[in-house]
């Protein structure tokens, strides 16, 4: 219907415009009504330098957040640092668990994770605790899954590795929309 558009600036072009709105929506979604992020709690945004990843660290500080941002190169750190992150990680070469709980003070409250691969674990570890009324939903993305159980694209049916703690627990996935604010 009608009432739904919106006229975009015109600065910026329709897939500028869509863009936005993707990282944007996304970002504000996962953070305000998945993750419940209150002012002043940590988040760790990994990719950071990307355009979903700066989207999470500009919704995040404006939410106040204090943010943490991971990226692979030293462009994208330093423009995730112009975004409002109060601190970068080098994911190339820095130990991402150690760091982040160093920066952190002993871990972050949440993390922003819209590319997993291999450092979704090490962040998931550098959370400062795994709130048990959240059960394996914190854990739903982590990277040393079981890949036999489920192709690429699945829904449910991962497994968490042995060494977390819902070992080997099958967790269903809710496809592209964050739940732990990851949906890789």
């Amino acid at each position: 219907p009608a009432f739904v558009l919106v006229r975009s600036p015109e600065r910026l072009d329709d897939a500028g415009a869509a863009t936005f709105l993707q990282s944007y929506a996304t970002a504000w979604f996962a953070l305000r009504r998945r993750a419940a992020a209150r002012r002043g709690q940590k988040l760790l945004v990994l990719g950071a330098g990307g355009g979903v990843g700066l989207a999470a660290v500009d919704v995040a500080r404006s939410m106040g957040l204090r943010v943490i941002a991971a990226a692979s190169s030293a462009e994208k750190r330093a423009l995730a640092m112009e975004y409002g992150a109060e601190a970068a990680i080098d994911t190339a070469t820095a130990d991402l668990k150690a760091r982040t709980r160093e920066l952190s003070d002993g871990g972050v409250d949440l993390v922003y994770d819209p590319i997993g691969g291999a450092s979704t674990e090490q962040a998931v570890r550098a959370l400062n605790q795994l709130d048990p009324a959240l059960g394996p939903s914190y854990l739903k993305s982590v990277e040393a899954r079981d890949r036999t159980t489920a192709p690429q694209g699945a829904t449910e049916g991962w497994k968490v590795n042995s060494q977390t703690p819902v070992a080997n627990e099958r967790v269903p996935l809710c496809g592209p929309v964050p739940l732990f604010v990851s949906w890789t």
